[in-house]
């Protein structure tokens, strides 16, 4: 149900675009900018790296039981068993697309034109959808907003640099499977507290969840 949401939502903006009459690549249905590649390579290394450090400190033994008690609070529809990934690797690779042309190909053109030329647009137009963006991921609490935020400002400004959907799209892909990946170690409760025992309830971690 999630991913029809996700494409429904998407079609519905892609198709407001084209009834426009907008050229798709306007929205970054396009290749990136190879003049732009050596910048694109760089903040995408940045945003990959950011997310692989936070997910490794919250993965640390003293902080296991907090992560694993807000995983399940949070996001109990993560995957807590190697089949439910397979059946979460779609929902991935929607909510990387769709969300993508949503919160970046639309919204920040739209906010571009609202600012018109001046020098300050396009950081309006990356800041508005990063808050909406993280807004849209109130349910995974202010922690994790804070840190979806800042991860959308990544994803935001490396569309503008590139001027394409593609690196943003299959980074985002990335980080949701790769907290798949983690949840069902993370749902399990086979993780120890940090006096030795088990925790008593399984659970899992604001940073590394689905975006």
């Amino acid at each position: 149900a999630n991913g029809l949401a996700l494409w429904a939502m998407a079609l519905l903006t892609l198709g407001a675009w084209w009834w426009g009459d907008r050229p798709f690549s306007q929205m970054g249905i396009c290749y990136p900018d190879p003049a732009a590649g050596k910048w694109s390579a760089l903040l995408s290394g940045l945003i990959v790296a950011t997310w692989i450090i936070d997910a490794g400190r919250q993965m640390r033994a003293k902080c296991l039981p907090n992560t694993r008690r807000e995983w399940q609070k949070n996001t109990p529809f993560m995957p807590d068993s190697p089949k439910e990934i397979v059946c979460f690797f779609p929902l991935a690779i929607s909510a990387g697309i769709c969300e993508e042309v949503v919160f970046r190909g639309y919204l920040i053109r739209y906010f571009e034109s609202l600012a018109g030329m001046q020098s300050w647009s396009s950081a309006v137009a990356i800041l508005v959808p990063a808050l909406a963006f993280a807004w849209g991921h109130r349910y995974q609490k202010r922690t994790a907003m804070i840190k979806i935020f800042v991860l959308a400002i990544g994803f935001g400004t490396l569309f503008v640099i590139s001027g394409s959907l593609l690196w943003c799209a299959l980074i985002h892909f990335g980080i949701d499977f790769a907290a798949s990946l983690l949840s069902p170690y993370l749902m399990s409760g086979s993780a120890q507290s940090g006096a030795g025992t088990a925790d008593p309830i399984p659970d899992r971690q604001e940073e590394t969840r689905e975006l």
